[in-house]
Formats: structure tokens, sequence, C-alpha cells
């Protein structure tokens, strides 16, 4: 008896070593993945923010980071004929991760609430990542193109023991779904194609596991319990109104406590027979100027036959602005053959900043039916500034809704700064007017010390008497503290390939947001006007460069009301102009518009309020001043006046 049961444990040991030495997850202690359910819409204009960090943290981490997005909440309605990304499984999960916010995500559901914002996750990230797992997942999958069906197949194995019963959730997510997407700052560039329509990926199509949005039970937990499971599932040819591609397809399989705490995970690609593989690739070799002031554009590129046939033919696209060409290739290209295609010269005149798309890859062998497999190197996206030369002898910037010509956003190193448009009863702008330049500070946006640059140009000093900038700030830390705001203005000679620093202030605070954490919403008054003196670009024509900078912590930075012109000065002064007078004047000015009982407030050159009080028979006392040129402010008006 001693020895029948001796053989019959040795019989189940070797069967079970036998099943695990054919199994394909790992049995070895490792670190848990990350799982990083986002939480989006298509009409949330920082959701594309979201995307972006997403898919940095995904590469930074390769392997280790798996994407979920979910469209619920209200930002995700489509509007008729817009694409419906939303599932009932999204909308649950959604629920339970108490998402206040769009974007949110969940990383393995390790914080209460599980949604936090888009700054946090790569902190979260991190930590999770580097804590033991107590249990390892893997997964493959395959889809027939014939009859639709998907196979899953998922490993689990424990390492060490956990109190049971957990939950496997397997999902099934799509990428490269083309629609709409809002998006207030272009956060995510590389995400449109050259149609301006936006690439949607990692989204949530379907929970094919038993038992629900949260998953089906995992009863046995303990060290050495092992798992194979295989989901099968007819994908449909449509999710709602979206048809679905079968080789835009991915599976995301993890293991988590009841509704929370997920303890690990991994992805996969969704694997099909690759006879059927089509993938042309596009590298742009086209040379772009180094400096912003050029007229023409030569674009060329290497195209590659990564598919799994030869290629009869097919047509590429070119597009920026008003240009919109397509060119074919009337050529074979055999499999894994590259060939060189140069475009020729095309007029290039842009104003201000430009996106440029070489696209591919239509009518592949002639037929609009077939399609390139692969999305990720089908297009080339490059973006840059162009100014003509000697554009203005004046510039002026107002921030009112319309971007002034010869003038661009340069957010290469922060996304997040733009244009707000308010309305007659919500003002941002320093003159009384609608819109400015708003920065945010708040240290969740992991912005300290990035620049957000307001470009334009190419302005003829020359042509000016004594040239001036002029900008108006106002900004508030609320109640966050930290360092502040700087202001910097820098020139370039050489149309952008060199830069000059000429001014930086450190801004000092002029308001509070009616409610602590609200937006910071400046009064016209609030506003600080600056004035930096160009004169010394006397002979010269100058890109300009005003960049707002955020500190450690804040509310808000705005910047409104750019102007270069020439400051009068004291020999220029006309004194036929009777809307100061005398002017100069040694103690007394006198408006002559009627101000009676308006407040007034006198900036000197350097932006400081040196005086204020309100009009008295239009009249105001400067005998108190030190000589040289000053600006008064009434009523959201600029007079200039010179103290002899």
């Amino acid at each position: 008896m001693k020895l029948y049961t001796f053989l019959l444990i040795l019989l189940i040991v070797s069967f079970q070593h036998i099943s695990l030495s054919q199994s394909f997850v790992n049995t070895q202690p490792t670190n848990k993945n990350a799982i990083l359910e986002e939480f989006t819409g298509i009409h949330c204009g920082y959701c594309p923010d979201g995307h972006r960090i997403a898919n940095e943290l995904a590469k930074q981490y390769e392997g280790r980071v798996f994407l979920i997005n979910i469209h619920a909440g209200s930002f995700a309605n489509p509007n008729p004929g817009e694409v419906d990304l939303r599932t009932d499984d999204g909308t649950a999960i959604d629920a339970a991760a108490k998402v206040s916010g769009y974007p949110a995500g969940s990383v393995n559901r390790s914080t209460n609430p599980w949604a936090q914002n888009r700054g946090s996750w790569a902190n979260i990230i991190k930590n999770i990542i580097a804590q033991p797992s107590p249990v390892n997942v893997a997964v493959k999958a395959y889809v027939d193109f014939k009859t639709r069906e998907l196979v899953a197949e998922v490993e689990y194995y424990y390492t060490s023991d956990v109190e049971g019963p957990n939950y496997l959730t397997v999902m099934l997510l799509e990428n490269n779904i083309i629609g709409i997407q809002s998006d207030y700052g272009n956060y995510n560039p590389t995400n449109w194609n050259q149609n301006k329509q936006y690439r949607h990926h990692h989204a949530l199509r379907k929970v094919i596991s038993e038992g629900g949005s949260f998953g089906q039970v995992i009863q046995k937990t303990k060290k050495g319990d092992w798992q194979y499971l295989k989901f099968t599932y007819p994908v449909p040819e449509y999710f709602k109104n979206t048809p679905s591609k079968l080789f835009n397809l991915e599976v995301v399989a993890f293991i988590a406590q009841s509704q929370g705490n997920i303890y690990t995970g991994s992805g996969t690609k969704v694997e099909f027979d690759k006879s059927y593989y089509i993938d042309l690739a596009i590298k742009d070799l086209t040379i772009y100027p180094k400096n912003y002031c050029f007229e023409s554009i030569s674009p060329i590129l290497e195209i590659t036959n990564n598919s799994s046939m030869d290629i009869n033919g097919f047509e590429i696209g070119f597009k920026s602005g008003a240009i919109n060409q397509t060119k074919k290739y009337e050529g074979k290209l055999s499999k894994g053959e590259k060939t060189i295609f140069e475009w020729g010269n095309l007029p290039f005149t842009v104003r201000g900043s430009y996106e440029s798309y070489l696209y591919g890859f239509e009518k592949i062998n002639n037929d609009p039916k077939i399609e390139d497999m692969n999305w990720t190197n089908d297009i080339s996206y490059n973006s840059g500034f162009g100014f003509k030369k000697k554009a203005v002898k004046e510039f002026y910037g107002g921030f009112d809704g319309i971007l002034p010509n010869n003038f661009a956003f340069d957010k290469s190193q922060n996304q997040s700064f733009n244009m707000i448009n308010g309305n007659q009863t919500t003002k941002y702008g320093a003159l009384n007017t609608t819109g400015a330049v708003r920065y945010p500070l708040h240290e969740s946006w992991g912005l300290a010390g990035k620049p957000g640059h307001i470009l334009f140009g190419e302005v003829e000093i020359s042509a000016l008497s004594n040239p001036v900038l002029e900008y108006y700030y106002a900004y508030s830390a609320d109640v966050y503290g930290g360092t502040k705001p700087v202001v910097k203005v820098s020139v370039s000679e050489d149309c952008g390939e060199n830069w000059i620093e000429i001014h930086s202030l450190t801004c000092e605070e002029t308001g509070k947001p009616a409610t602590s954490g609200n937006w910071y919403v400046p009064n016209t008054t609030d506003y600080k006007l600056i004035q930096v003196p160009l004169s010394q670009f006397k002979s010269k024509d100058l890109l300009i460069r005003v960049s707002g900078i955020a500190g450690t912590h804040g509310n808000a930075l705005y910047i409104d009301e750019i102007k270069v012109s020439s400051l009068t000065s004291i020999d220029e002064l006309d004194n036929t102009d009777f809307s100061v007078y005398p002017n100069p004047a040694i103690d007394f000015i006198k408006i002559q518009d009627n101000f009676n009982s308006k407040q007034f407030k006198i900036y000197d050159i350097l932006g400081n309020v040196v005086s204020s009080g309100i009009l008295t028979e239009n009249m105001i006392f400067i005998g108190n001043l030190s000589q040289g040129l000053y600006n008064i402010v009434i009523d959201n008006k600029i007079y200039k006046f010179v103290k002899n």
C-alpha cells in the first residue's frame, strides 16, 4: 500500500512537471506589471494629453505597462455620425473607479478612488512595477480572418500564497479607430491623420472572460497553482457604428482581488495568418530647413515592402496647409525591397506654424479595398514654423479668438499653454478684452521649468525710430505657493537658428481666483504692463519670442496684448496732440477725454505702478515722479507722457 501511494504521488508530480514545462507563463517570482485603465472621451479636450502621457509611459516601461482606454461619461457621448466607443463594461468600470474628471486613470486599481489625474500616473506606475507579484499572467491570441473567430489563451501561475477568491479579467481592445476628438492644445500631434481625424488606440471593445465586467472567479490562489484557459469570441463586423478591423486587435488579461487591487497582467497583439499580411512603411528622408524663413520644400521618402507578398503599385500623399498632392508608384516592389521616392520641389510659404504629412497607402495593387495592416509606419508627421522676411514694421498681437499672421505658439517643451477666449461677461484680457494666453501652473501638470514660447515676426526693427516691445501679464499663486513663473524675451537675427535672451522678469502675484482651486480669471486692472527696449537691434530684422515659464506651483499665468512699436521720445512728442497736455509736463497733466471720477494707474517703463488714484476734473498730479517716460491707463485706454 505504501509503495502504491509513493508511485501515485510520483506520477502526479511528474504530470504537473510535464504540464508546466509546456506552458508559456513564467513560473519564477517577478514584479508586478502595471495596468493603466484610462478613462477618456471623444469630446474631452485634455484627453489627448492623457493619451500622450500613457503612450510615453508604455514606451518607457515597454513590456511592463499595458494600456486600456475606457470611453465613458458625458464626454464619450457621440453626436449623430460620430464614432461611438462606449461599452457597458467600460461604463461599469468607470462607475467603480469614481471618476471625477476626464481624463483620469487607474493604475492597478491601487488607489482610493481608483481614478487619479494624469499628473500622478508616472509615480504610481513606478511604485507598482517595483513591487513583487504573487502571480504571473501570460496571454496569446489569434484571429481567423475567414471565420472572424478570436481565440485567446491565458495562463496564470501563483508564485506565493494569497487569500482568495481572485478574479481574472480578459479584455478585447482595438487600435487605430478613426474618429473625432476634441483637443484644446494639439497635445498628441502624431495621433492625427492627414485629414485631421484622430486615431483612437487601446479602446475597450468587450470583456470576453466570464463573470461580467470584473472578471471570473479564481478559487485556487496558493503557491504553485497554475491554470490554462481558452476563450473564444466571434468578433462582430461592427461595434456599434464603427467597423472592426481584425488586424488592429489586442488582448489584455489581468488578475485582481475582488473588484480592486490588480496584482498584475499582460497583453498581446492578436496574431493572424501572415500570408495575408500587407505592410508598406514610410521613412521620411526630407531635409527640413533649420531656420524659419524658407519658401519651398522637397519631400524625399524611403518606402519598404514588409508585406508577405510583392506589391504592384500604390498611392502616397503629401499634405500641408493648402497643399495636398498625391503621387502614384506604378512599379513592382518585391517582398522585402526598398525604394527611394523623390517628390520634387513644392512652394511652401508658411506664415506661422505648420504641420506636414507624408502619408500612405491607398490603392495598393490598384485596389481601393486593400488596406495596409500596420498603421504605425504609414505616416510621417513633421511640424515647424515659417515666417516671412521683413513681414511687418510694427506688430500687435491680441488674443481674442483670432491669431495674427506671422505668429505661432511653440509647444515643443510645454503642450499645455494656449489662447483662451471668454465672452462679454467673462473677460480674460488686459484691456477689457475677452482673450489672453494662459499658462497652467499647478504642479499636477508637471510643467515646472518648461517654457511655452510665443513667436512672431519677422519685425523690421530698422523702420522704427525708438523700438520697444510691450506685453501685459497677470499671475496668481492661489494658495499653492511655490516658486514664481518667469517671462523671458528673446530675439533671433537669423530667422530662428539662434536666440538671444534680452529680458527676464520674475512675476509678482497680481490677483486671486474667486474660488480657490478654480482657474484664476484676472480683472483687467490686475494686469501689469512690461516694456522691453529694442534699440540695441536698431539696424536688425528680428524674430521675437516671449516665453512663459512655470515655477514649481501656482494657479495660472496670463500674457496678453503683445506689441512692437516705436516708443515716443521727448524729442518726438507732438505738442499739438492734446490727449494728454501739457506734454512734457512738470507738476500736472490733464486728460482731454472725459474720465472724471475714473480710476487711473501710472506705469514706468519697466511696468511698475508708480501712482494711482481717482481723476478729479481730469487732472493728475505728477510732481512727485522722476523724470522719464510714463504710461497712464484709464478705463482700459493707454496714454503716454513725459515728466520733465
